[in-house]
Parts: structure tokens; C-alpha cells; sequence
């Protein structure tokens, strides 16, 4: 389950999200996901993984009483 746990150290807009073992950084939101998000290797995002892949990340929701509220990410790799 990933979660948001810190925002990028250079760029407070841009949020990070754990499961716990990887990070990343979510950018360029089209409304229904972050369209091109990378790796990171802490909660601050001082460093970018090695690894170039773009990651596609869809929020997952849950109903609360006066909107949704978001349980966590469904993270996969950009084509």
C-alpha cells in the first residue's frame, strides 16, 4: 500500500509517495492520473533513481461522507 510521505526537497508542488521500500515522485496530473512520474531514493527526493523509467500513477479512492478521499496508488510503468 503506498501512501504520501514527503514533497520533493527542490520543489515543494511535486509530492512523493512510499510503499514502504520505493519512492516516487508524482508529476504532471491529466486529471485522472500523474502521467510522468519517476523513482526516488528517499522521502525528500534528493536523489533520482538510476533506474529512467516514467511512471503512470493512478490514485485509488475511497468514498468518505462529503467527497473521496485517496487509500492509495496503483503504480505502472509508462508506455
Amino acid at each position: 500500500m503506498y501512501k504520501l510521505v514527503g514533497k520533493l526537497w527542490n520543489d515543494r508542488e511535486i509530492n512523493i509517495i512510499s510503499d514502504g521500500k520505493k519512492y516516487f515522485a508524482l508529476y504532471n496530473w491529466d486529471g485522472y492520473a500523474w502521467i510522468d512520474c519517476w523513482r526516488v531514493l528517499d522521502k525528500q527526493g534528493l536523489n533520482r533513481s538510476e533506474d529512467n523509467t516514467t511512471y503512470r500513477i493512478y490514485p485509488i479512492y475511497e468514498e468518505v461522507e462529503d467527497g473521496y478521499n485517496i487509500v492509495d496508488y496503483d503504480v505502472e510503468e509508462a508506455s
